[in-house]
């Protein structure tokens, strides 16, 4: 994902992207585990993915095609990995999220000297900051260890499939924030684009039960 940011895919448009990984994930969850997709959770992802696009068009943001290719993906890893976890059954999220982060840094260090040179290292740390620095604790501490065994913990619990789709809130709570801590102004199209997406959701995860009880009654004729 960062990668395909840095050959020029803005963030807004990049947290868009990666969200296909709910298709991806509904896709593999049938393909592994025979997890059946009603007509009404396809019509919920719909109308919620209809919000994010409308969400991208508001931010008229511009993307090559190899940043797009590279965040489609990462979407489609991301969904790999829901399907792992689920593999995973009942272990220790917790233990299992902290393990797993032991594998990326190498890699990621061999992809930042090669796009971005051998002395990238340097030059980070005579940029660092305070915010820098609280970002980076943020990242590792709240979104990662607390965040990421969350997520796991509803993935082995729930099928995929369920879990997945709420990842679509956020870019809706990206641009929620942004209003509120940094002072951006949130349009009416935005607001019923994110209207969208949380009716979507709505939808899609609505009990079936009460779906059925809702719809009309056909009166069956006594049999002679």
């Amino acid at each position: 994902m960062f990668l395909g940011i840095y050959l020029g895919v803005s963030a807004g448009i990049a947290s868009l992207v990666v969200q296909t990984q709910a298709f991806f994930t509904i896709f593999l969850s049938f393909l592994f585990f025979k997890a059946r997709v009603s007509l009404q959770q396809i019509i919920g992802m719909l109308i919620a993915f209809f919000g994010i696009f409308l969400i991208g068009f508001e931010m008229h943001g511009s993307a090559s095609l190899s940043g797009f290719l590279l965040l489609i993906g990462a979407a489609f890893a991301w969904a790999v990995s829901n399907v792992i976890t689920k593999k995973a059954g009942n272990a220790d999220m917790f233990a299992l999220v902290v393990w797993t982060s032991l594998v990326p840094p190498i890699p990621m260090l061999g992809l930042s000297w090669t796009f971005e040179g051998t002395n990238v290292l340097a030059e980070t740390w005579s940029y660092v900051t305070w915010n820098g620095v609280l970002c980076t604790l943020y990242m590792a501490w709240i979104a990662t260890l607390i965040g990421a065994t969350l997520w796991a913990k509803l993935i082995s619990i729930y099928s995929p499939s369920q879990v997945a789709p709420f990842s679509l809130l956020i870019p809706v709570f990206a641009i929620a924030s942004a209003s509120l801590f940094l002072g951006e102004t949130m349009s009416v199209f935005a607001m019923f684009a994110c209207g969208l997406v949380f009716i979507g959701l709505v939808i899609n995860q609505w009990p079936r039960k009460i779906v059925s009880s809702l719809a009309p009654k056909i009166p069956q004729k006594a049999v002679a």
